[in-house]
């Protein structure tokens, strides 16, 4: 039998977590400044008003319930130079870390896990630069400027990066992801005060099984040449759109899929593509109900690629259902009803299956 996303993702958060030391480091005393190459668990807080700690070696640490607090400078944790090449697999787990330019910054290191964690009032929670399969599970991020970020721009991160069920909310931005692979996957990101997540600059990145809502702008944000797929997400109440890939003015458009998505009450458009290319943008299976313009809004753009349109169902919008430009390839099974626009779809032809009849 085939698994679904949902579960295949489960299984890798498990596994994750199973891969942290079973045994932990007897406790020791560690100061501002220390560098650790060995495992190590924390027997106080630490107040720094520089950087934390740094790991220049494959190294657990645990912070079995204490804080590290910063005076909003340096790194809480710093994992990277001058490590040796080969470094990789560290694990930081268990207790806060709060008050830092970076929370928690890889910048180099391959297989960086990050569980059960509360990252808060840093400028950035978790930083990973250039530092492949950096991981983050079970962790709870807010209050910071962006609260998870992964970089590598033009130079991609590997096999991907992975945010797997956490809680990233009340951040100005909750995840970006800029010129990295990876999977958003099965988190609450809520009350982020700009955009939930944020994808840019060739990144292929799945953002699947999440629920993304209240954003101060768009729940989802897809820009300059990075390839998403937005998968199954519950994604609601966002000030801007719900989801939006936008190619802008230039011929740099993102692409991908949205599908079988339920895009609820958002501000301005449910599903929206400005000047989207590629040729393999599909829209397709999403629920876009009660946003305040169009469910899905297709905007195809001068350096716009076909966008294949199917099978979505677009009910009590303020304005269309669907409304897209000419070039738009109209799928087929699309259904629209009730919405403030009695034209109810523009550019691809809907339906409405009444309750009983077959089809």
């Amino acid at each position: 039998m085939r698994s679904s996303p949902r579960k295949l993702l489960a299984l890798f958060a498990t596994a994750c977590a199973l891969a942290l030391p079973a045994g932990n480091a007897s406790a020791e005393h560690v100061r501002c400044g220390d560098v650790i190459t060995a495992d190590t668990t924390l027997d106080s807080d630490l107040i720094c008003a520089g950087d934390g700690l740094t790991l220049v070696d494959k190294a657990a640490v645990d912070l079995a319930g204490y804080t590290i607090q910063g005076a909003d400078a340096g790194v809480g944790i710093k994992l990277g130079y001058p490590a040796p090449s080969d470094f990789a697999d560290a694990r930081i787990h268990g207790g806060t870390i709060r008050g830092f330019f970076y929370g928690i910054e890889a910048d180099g290191p391959r297989g960086t896990l990050v569980h059960d964690m509360l990252l808060e009032r840093n400028g950035i929670g978790f930083r990973c630069n250039y530092a492949p399969e950096c991981r983050i599970t079970s962790s709870e991020v807010r209050n910071n400027q962006t609260g998870i970020r992964f970089e590598a721009v033009d130079a991609g991160c590997g096999s991907g990066s992975h945010v797997v069920d956490n809680r990233v909310h009340h951040n100005a931005v909750g995840v970006r992801y800029a010129g990295c692979n990876g999977t958003i996957s099965d988190n609450r990101i809520d009350r982020n005060t700009a955009l939930g997540v944020s994808i840019e600059d060739h990144g292929r990145v799945v953002v699947v099984s999440n629920t993304i809502d209240r954003s101060g702008d768009a729940g989802v944000y897809v820009w300059y040449l990075a390839t998403v797929h937005v998968l199954g997400n519950r994604i609601t109440r966002n000030a801007g759109n719900g989801v939006h890939l936008d190619g802008g003015s230039g011929p740099y458009a993102p692409a991908g899929e949205v599908r079988d998505n339920r895009v609820v009450r958002n501000g301005n458009d449910g599903i929206r593509t400005t000047n989207v290319g590629g040729g393999d943008t599909v829209i397709d299976g999403n629920r876009a109900d009660r946003n305040g313009d169009d469910g899905i809004d297709v905007d195809v753009g001068e350096y716009g690629g076909p966008i294949v349109v199917r099978a979505n169902r677009a009910f009590f919008n303020l304005d269309l259902g669907i409304e897209a430009d000419p070039g738009t390839i109209d799928g087929g099974g699309n259904r629209a009803r009730h919405n403030g626009n009695p034209a109810q779809c523009v550019g691809v032809s809907c339906k409405w299956k009444e309750a009983g009849q077959p089809g």
